[in-house]
């Protein structure tokens, strides 16, 4: 038993010895391996890849026949460009969506907007204001030029009754993340699939969720990340929330609540 001990001591030593020699490679290492976002979804059709000029972009909802719910910043600075240049897209491989079929299952958005879109922003003293800096109130809409495919898509209704009490949530049930984005943070080749897996929030304030991966306790940890933006945090098929934004390494997130932002949603929804 003292030998095993002693080997076991031997062995951390060295462990602790070659991280500190070289410990930005390690931590490269590590995040190459273990930054891993999840496992094919073929279950959440209403969950669609945005695309522009045929390239994934961001991830929204269907949530209602002409309207999809993503992020402002999937739409800011973008307005005159959606007509021309953006389609959304419920197929489950959107990697490289170049080749006729693929283009042709491709629908039209027209148009976007998001909190304060038609206001000088949060700077000019607009208190519900996306704000690109901080990304508050990171929410938004598209909308779709024709009918979602009621069979293909099935749109995800927000209903106002649906929505639990958060604070029995937070750190306790898991949510469900799901969108197009990267499924390794060093390798941008593994965009363009929806992915989904579980993990809990940490903790909310008042407009969004936080959650981090802690790979050292648990190396299956996952995140969204490049991609997924706009895309869904669901809980029992009610979205609570919409990613938003993270680190560079795609190990911290945040999403944007949907309870908090009710009102504007419903009376944004296309009238189409």
């Amino acid at each position: 038993m003292t030998q095993i001990l002693n080997r076991g001591a031997a062995a951390f030593f060295i462990v602790v010895l070659l991280y500190q020699l070289c410990s930005q490679q390690a931590l490269s290492l590590a995040l190459a391996i273990l930054v891993i976002h999840g496992k094919p979804d073929h279950v959440h059709t209403y969950v669609v890849g945005i695309m522009k000029d045929n390239t994934i972009f961001c991830t929204g909802t269907v949530i209602a026949k002409r309207t999809i719910l993503t992020a402002a910043h999937c739409v800011k600075g973008y307005e005159s460009e959606i007509a021309s240049h953006f389609t959304y897209s419920n197929e489950f491989e959107l990697k490289a969506c170049k080749d006729p079929e693929c283009k042709s299952n491709q629908k039209k958005l027209v148009d976007g907007t998001f909190p304060g879109k038609d206001s000088k922003g949060p700077a000019y003293g607009c208190s519900f204001c996306y704000d690109d800096t901080t990304y508050l109130h990171d929410i938004g809409l598209l909308y779709l030029a024709e009918d979602a495919d009621a069979a293909a898509i099935r749109p995800l209704p927000i209903d106002l009754n649906a929505f639990p009490r958060m604070s029995a949530i937070i750190g306790v049930e898991p949510l469900t993340f799901s969108g197009y984005g990267l499924a390794n943070s060093n390798d941008t080749s593994t965009i363009g699939q929806r992915l989904m897996q579980d993990w809990p929030a940490d903790r909310a304030d008042d407009w969004t969720l936080y959650y981090k991966t802690n790979t050292k306790i648990n190396p299956s940890d996952t995140n969204t990340c490049r991609g997924d933006s706009g895309g869904p945090a669901l809980y029992n098929d009610i979205v609570l929330a919409i990613t938003s934004n993270g680190d560079k390494t795609c190990t911290i997130g945040a999403s944007t609540r949907v309870d908090s932002h009710l009102k504007w949603i419903l009376s944004h929804l296309s009238a189409a």
